[in-house]
């Protein structure tokens, strides 16, 4: 375990590496962003350029703890060279605002959301307790660390693009999963001043504020939080990407095209959904190329450079999924390409429809529905904050779904007050129009979730904000009204956030062990709701990663990873056996391994060998090895076990 003090050191080296990185690249690339966004895009371009950094250093040298180290090095060395004359222009810029005379509401204002990044950086130092990072996203960069590689074949997930399990092994190794989750804070800290500058841009600080209320009141930003994963990369680099973009559309500045490539490529190569945002952007700076036409401006003369920048950064992870798998965006998009082994195991069969796709798509009637479900999901996101808050308080999943559904009218009642707006509306509807466009890309793409667009929630969040500010300030009347509708679900977060934390300050102070937490906490909550939805036949297949063993099942739907390639990883790159030299190594003398899970028949055999598959495992408990059951009427078993490094 990795002192807290060590964790805290890494993830601030990291936040100031990239920063620093990206002081240095961003003056080179784009015009110098106004307001918060200056800082929330050297932020993402500094850590997107440290990545590749890390992915070069990785085919030079193995990966490791002093892999890790020496780039955290490297990178505070690029910042501590700025660190004169960056204190001495931040000395300046709070003398100045002190001169202002900020008002106090400025203050009260900005108070609630720091104290909302307080509880989630102090919940950071608790145990994990996120199943996706188990299975993939801190598994996968330890994985890294234990074969030295980033090339190393796990489950299928490392095919996907990896900038961020770059990003996360460079702080395991040297900070281990507390510092992983403070570097997961630090992203959500650059969405938050790219959302404030978004509101900010449309109508000053007043939206800017409530932009951050009504984007707080999603779900989605505040579990993300203290949670690993990709979605807050994906998020800050497309987010930071359009911001430039509208900054190119007011200034005509050519330099921001190239930030616009550079943060799309950053953000492609970090989850397929980015790719959305290409036409988006494409059709914007294409008519902005053609309005311009009769002035000796060209904004749009540095494109070529821009989708230069966006294939290079991009087209690494494509080709590499390409070389491995046969399909450059695999798993999705596989239909005209020749799967290689196991991969091809991997597809849904003919005839069989992947996960949220529906299968009668053929007929006239249907493809029009279809498509009027693509708006009206568009149009519910429009106005998210207590649509979607409240699906997640009534159980509707991912996709809200229930009873909060009829709060729709509602929302589609303040429909006219855009045209009661008028040309006062333009702004802001551009931020709208380009947010519903990314959310119907992606309901288009096919499969579907809430935070495949999260991309589009702060645009929307600052359009809705903008909305809001004036009706607040045309109808005075409502502001009762519009203060419940922002204020509730940024309570309801608020009042989950700090549950959550009260749960997990046992174990931060020491008072009570991670076992006891996550073998209370896990099979009511987490368990049930993740595994229940995609549980299907029992096999089991014994899973290694570097501090993570996974008794695992496949999954119900065959576009869904981690299904049945996994016997094929583990017999091919014998994963196994290094398991069961590292249990000898701590004094288990019985070894259950994947092969051995996946012979047993079913029937009174397989019971002993889950009792055999229990003692091994209780016996590295009884070690102090963390040891998580999760049991559910149809899986028999599925174990986690987190253990020291090798």
């Amino acid at each position: 375990m990795v002192p807290p003090a060590v964790s805290s050191v890494v993830a601030l080296l990291f936040a100031l590496g990239s920063y620093g990185l990206g002081a240095l690249v961003q003056p080179l690339v784009c015009a110098i962003p106004r307001g918060s966004a200056r800082h929330a895009i050297r932020f993402c371009l500094g850590a997107g350029a440290w990545a590749y950094l890390l992915l070069l250093g990785s085919a030079l040298q193995p990966v490791s703890a002093a892999w890790s180290w020496q780039f955290l090095a490297g990178g505070f060395a690029t910042a501590a060279v700025q660190l004169p004359w960056r204190v001495s222009g931040m000395k300046r810029y709070v003398q100045r605002r002190m001169q202002m005379k900020l008002p106090s509401w400025v203050v009260w204002s900005a108070a609630p959301f720091a104290l909302l990044w307080l509880l989630h950086g102090f919940m950071c130092f608790g145990p994990l307790s996120d199943v996706d990072s188990l299975r993939a996203h801190l598994a996968i960069p330890k994985y890294y660390l234990l074969t030295g590689s980033t090339s190393a074949a796990f489950d299928g997930y490392e095919q996907q693009p990896g900038l961020a399990w770059l990003l996360y092994a460079m702080v395991l190794g040297s900070g281990g999963e507390t510092a992983a989750l403070l570097s997961s804070l630090a992203w959500g800290l650059a969405i938050g001043l790219l959302v404030y500058a978004l509101g900010s841009r449309l109508g000053g600080r007043r939206v800017g504020f409530m932009a951050l209320a009504v984007f707080y009141g999603m779900h989605f930003a505040t579990y993300k939080l203290h949670r690993t994963g990709t979605d807050l990369q994906v998020t800050a680099f497309v987010v930071g990407a359009f911001y430039l973009l509208l900054q190119w559309l007011e200034e005509r500045d050519p330099r921001s095209l190239v930030g616009i490539g550079l943060l799309l490529g950053f953000g492609c190569a970090t989850k397929h959904n980015a790719l959305c945002a290409l036409p988006i952007v494409g059709a914007i700076v294409a008519w902005g190329a053609f309005a311009a036409r009769a002035t000796q401006l060209r904004p749009a003369r540095l494109w070529p450079v821009a989708a230069v920048a966006w294939l290079a950064l991009a087209g690494v992870w494509y080709v590499k999924c390409w070389r491995a798998t046969g399909a450059p965006l695999f798993p999705f998009a596989t239909g005209s390409f020749k799967l290689k082994d196991p991969y091809n195991s991997m597809v849904a069969p003919p005839g069989e429809a992947a996960e949220g796709q529906d299968t009668a798509k053929s007929s006239a009637s249907a493809k029009c529905s279809a498509l009027l479900g693509h708006l009206t999901a568009a149009w519910r996101i429009v106005f998210f904050p207590v649509d979607i808050t409240i699906g997640h308080i009534a159980g509707g999943g991912e996709w809200a779904r229930g009873w909060h559904q009829s709060l729709t009218p509602v929302w589609l009642a303040l429909a006219p007050c855009w045209l009661l707006a008028g040309r006062d509306a333009r702004r802001a509807l551009v931020v709208l129009g380009i947010g519903c466009a990314f959310v119907i890309l992606c309901r288009v793409w096919g499969t579907f979730l809430v935070r495949y667009a999260s991309p589009a929630f702060p645009l929307m969040s600052a359009a809705t904000a903008w909305l809001l500010v004036w009706l607040r300030d045309h109808a005075p009347r409502t502001r009762f009204a519009l203060g419940v509708v922002v204020g509730l679900p940024l309570a309801v977060n608020f009042g989950a956030s700090a549950a959550e934390a009260l749960s997990k300050a046992p174990v931060i102070f020491g008072k009570e062990t991670r076992e006891q937490f996550l073998e209370k906490r896990y099979p009511e909550a987490a368990a049930f709701a993740y595994l229940d939805a995609h549980r299907s036949q029992v096999s089991r297949v014994l899973y290694f990663g570097v501090r993570s063993y996974f008794c695992n099942f496949p999954y119900e739907r065959a576009a869904d990873l981690n299904l049945r390639l996994m016997p094929h990883i583990c017999k091919r790159f014998d994963a196994p056996a290094k398991l069961a030299a590292y249990l000898r190594a701590e004094g288990i003398s019985h070894v259950v391994t994947d092969e051995d899970l996946l012979a047993c028949p079913a029937d009174s055999a397989q019971q002993q060998l889950v009792g055999e598959v229990r003692s091994a495992l209780d016996s590295l408990r009884r070690k102090g090895i963390l040891f998580v059951p999760f049991t559910t009427a149809h899986c028999t078993v599925y174990e986690v076990v987190s253990a020291k490094l090798p």
